[in-house]
């Protein structure tokens, strides 16, 4: 039987075909999702670093602070801008350059050419307050302006503004305000002004109380405290110059208080010129723009206690004050306002063997021309011979030369020309009881005396110099 070639099926010598492992796997939608999230947290860790390495540049940091004070501006209000913002987050410090806050007419309330700041991670910012290390501000202009349209004080009315625009919208009365605190602070060469627009400049030589400024200043600042309407801080060493008067403020040191109604000087030590005033002084008024008429709406409480007063330095405050070589010592309550006001209890010392004690109350000030005293004398030991220069009245001084040493109880109301005094005296010349009403023009010619005398061996001749005659 002869073999068909085209029955007998071909034969396959190929190796036989085994499934590799290394062939792919299908795709599923797990595999996407994860290649998805592993690229996002790799460019977002990536973006991450990046803007740290660039947070860390002067001009981005800039830029960012330059851009909020952009935002921030007009809800306050009040223009906001910084030339320069370094931080350093290493050393944990703050660099700024050039701060500059306006007001909302664009006058220039606060300028700070330099500010450094330290501040703690780990207490920058705690349970919502806030906390910073120390600050130190170089070359700045403070410049507080009352508007002429109400009085109101910019720098309070920007104080406000933060308030309203931090505050809840829904207040809870019941919730503390947040806390803002400052544990070190310098100044250094700062400038300060005040000034009312409702309000003419003074032409004399004295200080302007609506227009004044101080210059040069500088002083250190503990434990510096804001929460709410409260703000609070020790000043120490503070020292400056007025720039009108030219008068040199020594030294302030004092723990300052200042709330919605009142400023409060504690453990007060300032030195004007020579002069140096103690104790305690506080300032009350019913609202804050009320600062701004000082003279007519603010009250004064003040402990005076080894206070001592040049009265030469008294120039600056009023221009009309004479010029009297003399130093005086004073202990006492001081309470009223500038020109109308009462010391109970007082204790003065003049010249060097003149002491007084008692009640006085004095207004019209600080015109010393129409100045009222009014005074209650519990005890007195005066040398009239010291007196001459505040009486000046070339009529009267060989009889103050004559009593010498007078130690007396007694009153005095009236003006320095025009008053009425009484009293018991006990003199070298002897004693005498007086009921004496006196007025002094500028012509002595028609000088008038009432005087009701009840002497005591009194020496009337050598008093009058008529001891041939009496």
């Amino acid at each position: 039987m002869e073999n068909n070639p085209q029955n007998i099926a071909p034969q396959d010598n190929s190796p036989e075909q085994i499934p590799s492992n290394s062939d792919p796997k299908p795709r599923t939608w797990l595999g996407y999702i994860w290649r998805l999230l592993s690229r996002t947290f790799v460019y977002t860790l990536l973006g991450v670093v990046i803007l740290a390495i660039l947070l860390h540049f002067s001009i981005v940091q800039t830029f960012l602070i330059q851009q909020t004070c952009y935002w921030v501006s007009p809800k306050l209000q009040f223009g906001l801008d910084v030339k320069n913002v370094y931080i350093d987050f290493w050393h944990q410090k703050i660099y700024l350059d050039n701060v500059d806050i306006r007001d909302e007419e664009k006058n220039a309330m606060l300028f700070i050419e330099q500010l450094e700041i330290g501040f703690s991670y780990s207490t920058i910012l705690k349970n919502g307050d806030i906390y910073l290390n120390s600050a130190k501000i170089k070359r700045g202009n403070i410049n507080l302006l009352a508007r002429k349209s109400d009085g109101n004080i910019n720098i309070i009315r920007f104080i406000d503004r933060i308030d309203s625009l931090t505050a809840p919208k829904v207040r809870n009365p019941n919730a503390p305000p947040t806390i803002f605190q400052l544990k070190k602070a310098v100044l250094q060469d700062i400038y300060f002004s005040y000034h009312d627009q409702r309000k003419p400049y003074q032409d004399d030589k004295a200080i302007d109380y609506a227009h004044l400024s101080l210059e040069s200043l500088n002083a250190s600042l503990d434990n510096f405290y804001l929460a709410g309407d409260t703000i609070q801080t020790q000043i120490n060493g503070m020292h400056g110059l007025e720039s009108k008067t030219r008068a040199k403020v020594q030294d302030l040191t004092t723990f300052f208080r200042m709330t919605r109604g009142s400023m409060e000087f504690h453990k007060l030590y300032c030195a004007f010129e020579n002069s140096i005033l103690k104790d305690e002084v506080f300032f009350s008024f019913k609202e804050k723009k009320d600062l701004s008429d000082f003279v007519e709406k603010v009250h004064i409480w003040a402990n005076l206690d080894s206070t001592i007063i040049y009265p030469q330095d008294l120039k600056h405050f009023s221009a009309s004050m004479p010029h009297y070589e003399d130093v005086w010592r004073a202990k006492g309550i001081f309470e009223g306002k500038i020109g109308d006001f009462k010391v109970k209890n007082a204790h003065l010392y003049l010249g060097k063997n003149t002491e007084v004690k008692g009640d006085i109350a004095i207004k019209n000030l600080p015109d010393v021309a129409k100045m009222e005293l009014s005074v209650g004398l519990q005890e007195a030991n005066v040398n009239l011979p010291e007196l001459k220069q505040y009486i000046q009245q070339p009529i009267a001084e060989p009889y103050l030369d004559r009593l010498g040493k007078v130690n007396f109880v007694g009153s005095y109301a009236g003006t320095t020309d025009n008053f009425k005094t009484k009293g018991d005296f006990i003199t070298q010349l002897g004693n005498f009881k007086a009921d004496i009403e006196m007025q002094i023009p500028k012509n002595m010619d028609f000088a008038t005396y009432k005087m009701a005398v009840n002497t005591q061996n009194l020496d009337l001749g050598k008093l009058l110099a008529q001891e041939k005659n009496i």
